[in-house]
This record gives structure tokens, sequence and C-alpha cells, in this order.
């Protein structure tokens, strides 16, 4: 008898279909968010933070007058009506009670900014049916100061009925719907590009508001140059001077004695026009502010504080040149030396000068990590470049300004109204002036100047500062041997969205 071995049944597995379903994202969510924002609607008058309507204020105001006598000084804002006349909640000294007002003479309706709610005058129905404008009264605080006689009037005054957004992320203009929509733009902060024909490197700083500036590293010419406003260009070296490095050991320190920096030196005669003769170099402050106020200035008289006044409003003045916290943080991003010096090989050992220790040996690649700690060290690091191996120093990008108080008298900076990078103290008495991290205020500065400080260290804020400048040509330099990365300004990762709050 043949017996037949039985096959093994195959067991099937029967996978339950799950429907995985995502809860739908509030799509509007973007437009009410950017509007709170905008009005920082949940933040007590006097504590809101410097953006949005809030920096619209800080800018214009004070106003002065011609003559100076009189300064009107803005204090804070409000949002809303008063409360109803005949409100019972007067006569019992409470707040509103809002939502739950039950109160039948009510002149005011509700509206919710985020999940503060204000007294406005008409709701987004009323509007939509009588062909209003849904808005919400924006009152200021302001003071008048008289110069002369020290006397001070302070007083809240209307200013305007600001459109508000309802909670579809609208908003209702004499009773008809109408959306902001958002703008897809490029981002600020410093691009790098190669121009291969005509064999140039260049480096934009495009700032949220304000000059453009623009560095070219020219192969051909082996030079440096900057266009300023788009402008024509002036070399760098002359830009240099400007700014108060007068002296070419100085201008060849601050990039370790680079040959190209040093090709840029004997350009310095072109920026001088023909009428001064040929052999007529800039090689002083005056000289260079001369040179670059003819090229920015054409046919105006040349005053040496007006060239610096305009230098100063184009790249160092708060109320004309913004970076945007954006750009800040791109800028310095951008020019942080962990992504040069990382897997790159090592010219020479690299050690800790505070233990001694050896952090990378001669001729071995640099890890990440430890170009982290190089950095954070500010360890001066040799690399190798080229075919012939030659020792090449990758220089740091400052994670502060340091201004010069000469620099202050002289009208090029300023450092009121800026934080502190450090504390600040009397080296005889150990007194601290200002704390690390507090803006310095006039009195501060007075007591700074007093003890003949030579230099203050500053957080690096939304306008350029020298530091900045200084590192934009040194990754200049770095491209044009090979370290370091072009931008596509073109990658989303350069775009950016500039939402309601920031278009109103």
């Amino acid at each position: 008898m043949m017996v037949t071995k039985q096959q093994p049944v195959a067991k099937k597995y029967l996978m339950a279909r799950e429907r995985l379903f995502e809860s739908i994202p509030n799509l509007i969510d973007i437009q009410l968010k950017s509007f709170e924002w905008f009005l920082q609607a949940g933040r007590e008058p006097g504590k809101r933070a410097r953006h949005g309507l809030e920096e619209v204020f800080r800018e214009v105001f004070p106003i002065q007058d011609y003559v100076g006598n009189l300064c009107l000084e803005y204090n804070d804002y409000s949002l809303g009506l008063p409360m109803c006349k005949n409100c019972p909640q007067i006569k019992l000294r409470k707040k509103c009670l809002f939502d739950d007002c039950s109160f039948v003479e009510k002149e005011c309706e509700i509206a919710f900014i985020g999940e503060t709610p204000f007294r406005v005058k008409h709701s987004p129905d009323q509007c939509r049916k009588r062909d209003l404008t849904y808005s919400i009264p924006l009152n200021i605080r302001v003071q008048l100061i008289m110069q002369q006689t020290g006397e001070v009037k302070e007083q809240e005054i209307f200013l305007v009925n600001l459109p508000c957004m309802t909670d579809r992320g609208t908003f209702i203009i004499n009773g008809a719907e109408r959306v902001v929509v958002s703008q897809l733009h490029r981002s600020p902060g410093v691009y790098y590009s190669f121009n291969r024909a005509k064999k140039m490197y260049s480096a934009k700083i495009v700032p949220y508001r304000g000059a453009w500036m623009e560095f070219e590293l020219d192969l051909m010419k082996d030079a440096v140059f900057v266009r300023l406003d788009r402008k024509r260009k002036i070399p760098i070296t002359t830009f240099l001077r400007s700014l108060g490095y007068s002296d070419d050991e100085k201008i060849l320190e601050l990039f370790d004695h680079n040959e190209t920096i040093a090709s840029s030196l004997k350009f310095d005669k072109q920026s001088i026009s023909a009428s001064e003769g040929p052999e007529k170099v800039a090689k002083s402050v005056t000289d260079a502010l001369k040179a670059i106020f003819s090229k920015l200035r054409q046919g105006d008289l040349f005053v040496e504080e007006n060239a610096r006044g305009l230098i100063k409003s184009l790249f160092f003045d708060a109320k004309k040149y913004d970076l945007g916290d954006v750009g800040r943080y791109k800028v310095d991003k951008k020019l942080r030396l962990v992504d040069r010096l990382s897997e790159q090989v090592a010219f020479k050992d690299i050690i800790n000068p505070a233990n001694k220790e050896l952090m990378v040996e001669a001729d071995k690649r640099i890890s990440k990590a430890i170009a982290a700690q190089i950095e954070a060290l500010q360890i001066p690091s040799f690399i190798k470049i080229g075919e012939d191996n030659r020792g090449y120093r990758i220089m740091f990008n400052p994670k502060c300004a340091e201004v010069k108080l000469s620099d202050v008298e002289k009208g090029i900076t300023d450092v009121l109204g800026r934080m502190a990078f450090e504390s600040i103290a009397d080296k005889k008495t150990g007194e601290i002036i200002v704390e690390q991290g507090d803006e310095i205020s006039e009195d501060a500065f007075a007591k700074i100047k007093e003890l003949k400080h030579d230099v203050v260290r500053v957080k690096k804020d939304r306008v350029l500062c020298i530091e900045d400048i200084v590192g934009v040509i040194r990754y200049l330099i770095d491209l044009s041997n090979g370290i370091g990365r072009l931008d596509d300004i073109d990658h989303l990762s350069n775009r950016r969205i500039r939402r309601c709050g920031e278009l109103l």
C-alpha cells in the first residue's frame, strides 16, 4: 500500500484593513496666528516685544519739531472700545464680562483675537449686512515733552479703526470679505554664487529692508571689489579704509595676510578720480570716504561728515537697514566655522590651549564634533589645500560685535539701545555698569566714556556690523580655495513666507 505524504496546509493570514485617518489641519490657522503676532493682543500694554505693530511705532517715534523744542514720545497702545457708559460693572469697579454680559443696553460686540476678547462696535454679520468695515479701535498713549521748560504731558489718544480679522481669517471691508494672501519671497541673508563666464565669485548681503551690498572676487585680476547699493564697484580695501582701517597692515591682518587682499591694495588708486592725479592712492580714511561718496552721490560736494553719515544710514542705521531676525540667523549660520572646517585635513597639530590636549593630529581629517569645539574655543586652525598641500588658515566669525568708542564719536556706528554681550564693569572698583544682556542706556554710555573704555562688546542685532562684512569676505576667499559651498537662490531653503502680519 502506497502512503502519500500529506502536504502542509498553507496558513492564510487575513489582515484587517485598518483605515488610518489623519486629522484635517486648520488651514487658516497660519493667518489667525500671524494677525495675533502682529497685534500681540494677549500681552499687556508696555510688555510687548518689538515686532509687528509695536515695532512700527518704535521706528516712527519719537517725533520732534524742526527747532527741537517739542518731542512726542510713544509709550504703548491699547485695543478695543471702552466699557459701555451705563454698564453696571463700572459701578461695581469690576472688569467687563465680555461674552457673559447680560446688560440690556449693551453698546458693543465682542471680538476675539486669539483667546483674548475685545470690545468692538459691530459684529461681522452686521458689517456684511450694512456694508461696514469690521474693525477694532486702536488707541496709543503718548507723552509730549517740552525741552525748554521740562514739562511733560501724557495722554491716550484715538488713532484709527484698525481692520480686524474674523475667525475665518478674512477681513470685511465695506461689507465685502477680503483675504490677505501670504507671499513667497527671497529670504534675507548672504548668498554666494560663481560666474563661469567671468570667472568670478560673488556674495550678496540681502537685507529685509535696505540697500544691498555685493562683493566680487575676480579670479583674473586676483582682487576683491564691492558694490554699495548696486552702484559702481569699489576696491574692497577702499571700503575697509572708510570704516576706519587706514593702515595696510591692519587690513592684511584681518585676512591673515591673504594674497588676494594684498593684490587688492593696488586697486586703491583706481577709486580716486583722474583729476586727483594718476599716482594718487586712497591711503587714508578721508580719501576712501571721498572715493565712495563720489560713486554714491555723483556731482555732490564732498563733506567728510556727510560721507560718514551716508555710509552709516545705508548699512548701520536700524531705521533704514534691517536684516530681520531671519536674515541675522542665516548670516550667522552661513559664516560659522564648523561647516567649512569639518572633513578638512589638518596642516599641523591642533592643540587645546586650556589643557594642552591634542585635538587633531597633522594629516588627519577634522570631524564635525571637533570642528564645533575648535569654533567654540576660537583656536587658530590650519588645513591643507591645493595639489601642493600648502597650509591655509580658516578664520572664524566672532559671535559678538566689537564697537570702538572712537567709531561712535565719528558717527560710523552706535551702541545706544544695543544689548551688552558681556558685563561692562569699572576696571578699578569692579562696579558693574551694564549687566550681560541688558540694554546700553544713555546714562550707562556716559559712564563708559568717563571710564575711557576703548571697546564695547555688544550682541549682533538686525543691522550689519564690521565683523559681518569681514566674515563675508573671508568666506568668499575660502570659496576661491575650494572651501565652503555655493548657494542656489531658487532652492526652497532660501525662500520664506511673508505672512499676513508682516504684509500689514
